[in-house]
């Protein structure tokens, strides 16, 4: 599972860079289209300045003529005759530029469409007349390196119109021969040293722009990580319980055969006996037999207690008096107290003590903490109960002597089939039954339970029940 959420991120990680990549180039294509339109404009503006806009100012108009060439060869005496013929096309005349004297002439020169469309037309004639060079190698006749300052203006007013927001350098370094060509590196071919320009801050500029995707990523991921985690914790929770109940089914296993194997050893053992001669001897059996019994009654009722406490409609609403249900269930405690040599004291227990809930789930509720105080007490277990009056709620307090309950697993002693892990030794038989159903009856009082260390030794359960009369 790990592995897959690592190709998975790592799937997406890809895509997020190739979105990038993708994006910086087509980044690199507008500013390469928008540094050839300013190359373009500042070859308009040489044009406009030194050709086309002397032209319109001079008042006489201007006629343009062409020449042909015919040569005539005779073979007999091989004479070659080469005659001129010149034709004088129409004459346009132009309305003087009243404005061409304005400092940002070639400005206002390229707001005019009719001026415009001339220098179209004249570029083809360029063309036509010089081939596909002309137009450059007029424009290098003209240009001076002062114009570098039309280049940048115009490059940058571009940049400006399409919102790329990046930090151009110029420099008249030579570029290095590479194929293909460096990006974001940018030659006029225009003036007689290298003008380039080196754009900087596209990265920040691409990943600004990218941010909606970025945020996408980011939530998709989360997602994911969410889900797989959500996914490993059911799993691990499931692999988990199943262990829990494999332990529960092997201890329960050992519990039921124990009692019935004894069971049934007395009983063999007592049917070839006379009862006059071996009456001690079949007393024994019966009084471990009866052991026997008492224990596998108990095992099946925590059992039914359990299957019982996930439903609350067994639960028997009634006005109880809590002191009186504790001190039944220690009187009931007293004679195993008596035989782990524990002892149980009574402290402060009020004489009417009124809640809501039922009186047989409750009082095995408070037995099952105290038979879980004995057994974890030690060799001698001293265990005190005390209530309190608290606002609207009466709190129950257990304490003990025992070895206590580590932080980590205060909350977790509640839990299903959870006991608190001992290696391999298992000292004192449990089925991690007991405190589930004990906060089972518990909140079907509308109450709580909780369990914290003592200072010196041991733990306190701490339970709070409302008052009947809250």
């Amino acid at each position: 599972m790990s592995l897959s959420l690592i190709l998975l991120i790592a799937g997406i990680g890809r895509w997020v860079q190739s979105e990038y990549n993708r994006d910086l180039l087509e980044l690199h294509r507008e500013i390469l289209d928008d540094f050839m339109d300013a190359r373009s404009m500042v070859s308009d503006t040489i044009l406009a300045r030194n050709v086309l806009i002397p032209l319109l100012q001079d008042t006489a108009g201007f006629k343009i003529s062409t020449v042909e060439n015919n040569l005539i060869t005779t073979r007999k005496d091989s004479i070659t005759i080469i005659a001129n013929s010149a034709s004088v096309d129409t004459e346009f005349h132009f309305t003087p530029c009243d404005t061409c004297k304005h400092p940002n002439v070639e400005t206002q020169f390229f707001e005019n469409d009719s001026n415009e469309t001339f220098l179209r037309g004249m570029k083809i004639f360029l063309t036509e007349i010089r081939g596909p060079g002309g137009e450059n190698a007029l424009v290098r006749d003209f240009i001076t390196y002062a114009d570098t300052l039309l280049l940048q203006q115009y490059f940058q007013s571009h940049l400006d119109s399409s919102h790329i927001q990046v930090n151009v350098d110029w420099t008249t370094d030579t570029l290095p021969q590479s194929f293909p060509p460096a990006l974001f590196t940018y030659d006029a071919h225009l003036f007689e040293l290298p003008y380039v320009a080196h754009i900087s801050g596209q990265e920040t500029f691409v990943i600004k722009q990218m941010t909606p995707l970025y945020i996408f990523a980011f939530i998709l991921i989360g997602v994911v990580v969410a889900a797989f985690t959500m996914a490993y914790r059911s799993i691990r929770k499931h692999m988990q319980l199943s262990a829990l109940k494999d332990d529960l089914i092997s201890n329960i296993s050992h519990e039921l055969k124990t009692p019935v194997s004894t069971v049934k050893v007395a009983l063999e053992a007592m049917r070839g006996m006379d009862t006059e001669t071996k009456k001690d001897t079949m007393q024994n059996y019966l009084r471990m037999a009866e052991q026997e019994v008492s224990r596998l009654d108990n095992l099946v009722n925590k059992i039914m207690q359990t299957v019982v406490g996930e439903n609350n409609s067994f639960y028997q609403q009634h006005v109880l008096d809590l002191s009186g249900i504790v001190q039944s269930s220690v009187q009931e405690m007293q004679v195993l107290a008596s035989e782990r040599k524990a002892t149980i004291e009574t402290e402060n227990l009020p004489y009417k003590v009124l809640i809501i809930g039922d009186a047989f789930h409750l009082q095995a509720a408070i037995h099952n903490l105290l038979d879980n105080a004995i057994k974890y007490g030690g060799d001698h277990p001293h265990i005190s109960i005390s209530i309190e009056t608290s606002g609207n709620y009466y709190t129950l307090f257990i304490r003990d002597n025992g070895p206590g309950i580590p932080e980590a697993y205060q909350k977790k002693v509640f839990e299903k089939f959870f006991r608190i892990p001992t290696g391999n030794t298992h000292n004192i038989k449990g089925y991690g039954l007991g405190l589930h159903y004990v906060r089972q009856v518990i909140e079907a009082c509308g109450g709580t339970i909780s369990v914290h260390n003592n200072p010196v030794k041991g733990c306190t359960f701490t339970i709070q029940i409302p008052r009947a009369d809250a």
